[in-house]
């Protein structure tokens, strides 16, 4: 992990829902979003429990990993863009199998680069939200 003095941290206060069934990658994904100043929502490991917690909250932004435990990830892909939240999807499956979805959301590859994960996810808010992560 960088050293947090070097790069402060750039989305203090936003809540990040982490949907991510691979224990060791959603641990890896919720310790770069805390060092970046994120509050982690998750991680969930399953697309019934996404999208329960989807009917009761909404993130500020979010980290999908498009098949959790089997299930394909899109209907809560689609309830995220409904509820204009930005959405960075992290996957191990070639770009070419996610034709679909690529132009709504931006993808990190597996295995992953937290600070190119960080980057993507500022991005994403940038986009699509007046309140530019810090």
């Amino acid at each position: 992990m960088q050293d947090q003095a070097q790069h402060p941290p750039r989305l203090r206060d936003w809540r990040v829902l982490v949907l991510e069934d691979e224990a060791l990658v959603g641990a890896e994904i919720e310790d770069a979003l805390s060092a970046a100043g994120a509050s982690v929502i998750g991680p969930i490991a399953s697309l019934a429990e996404a999208l329960r917690r989807l009917s009761d909250e909404r993130p500020d932004a979010a980290v999908v990993d498009i098949n959790l435990g089997g299930a394909w990830a899109l209907p809560a892909l689609n309830r995220l863009a409904a509820l204009g939240v930005p959405t960075v999807i992290v996957t191990g499956y070639a770009l070419d199998a996610l034709a679909e979805i690529a132009g709504r959301f931006d993808i990190c590859e597996k295995p992953m680069d937290s600070a190119d994960l960080i980057r993507r996810l500022c991005a994403a808010v940038a986009k699509t939200d007046v309140r530019t992560p810090g």
